[in-house]
């Protein structure tokens, strides 16, 4: 969770209004918008309550809703080529449930380390080919990482990005390492920052809570 000194500096990034290629504001702390899912600590609860629980006896594992078919996915890293099977695998499935309500959950980490960040950001917000009723998008720390390099929150943040697959990400976008870091944000589309400042942090599904 990202401290005080961190906060600030996400504050001052808000739009008013948007004016120009500035990063728009980075999600609310995560610990915010933790709090702000009333059905949060109650799963929470409920966790630790089976993990206390002593008795030996089975248990039934958890399933989806009835009727209801969940796909998730998780950690892309800027690999469209193995994002692109995972949706051929997901299409082959859903056939076999066409009457059933499907939901596809991406996990996060879409950026660093693949050489195709920016492909597989644009390929989830033009909507993926996948028959699902419903498409989530939650954040991982990749993108974390990534807005706070971004935003400057403090002077270690970029280096930190960097050494974490940042470089791979900032070419997917044409950006070389030699463009120092205040100007990156300049160089991502638009709608590629809205769609990481967007990024939900859980999502629920029956018994089951959806988190990087």
């Amino acid at each position: 969770v990202p401290n005080s000194r961190s906060a600030s500096a996400i504050s001052s990034l808000m739009p008013q209004p948007y004016a120009g290629p500035v990063i728009p504001a980075i999600p609310a702390l995560a610990l915010a918008k933790l709090t702000a899912n009333s059905h949060i600590p109650a799963m929470l609860e409920r966790l630790m309550r089976r993990g206390k629980r002593s008795d030996t006896a089975p248990r039934k594992p958890p399933a989806a809703p009835p009727g209801c078919r969940v796909y998730a996915v998780g950690d892309i890293h800027g690999r469209r080529d193995l994002l692109e099977q995972a949706h051929r695998a997901i299409m082959d499935d859903a056939r076999t449930g066409a009457l059933l309500e499907k939901i596809c959950i991406y996990i996060g980490d879409y950026v660093d380390r693949g050489a195709d960040s920016a492909q597989v950001i644009d390929w989830l917000i033009n909507q993926p080919p996948v028959p699902a009723d419903a498409i989530i998008n939650l954040m991982g720390n990749h993108e974390f990482m990534m807005l706070s390099a971004l935003a400057g929150v403090d002077k270690e943040a970029p280096t930190h990005w960097l050494m974490n697959g940042g470089a791979d990400s900032l070419l997917s976008w044409g950006i070389s390492r030699t463009v120092p870091p205040t100007e990156w944000a300049a160089r991502i589309p638009r709608p590629h920052l809205l769609f990481l400042r967007d990024l939900g942090i859980s999502h629920p599904v029956g018994p089951y809570l959806f988190v990087h």
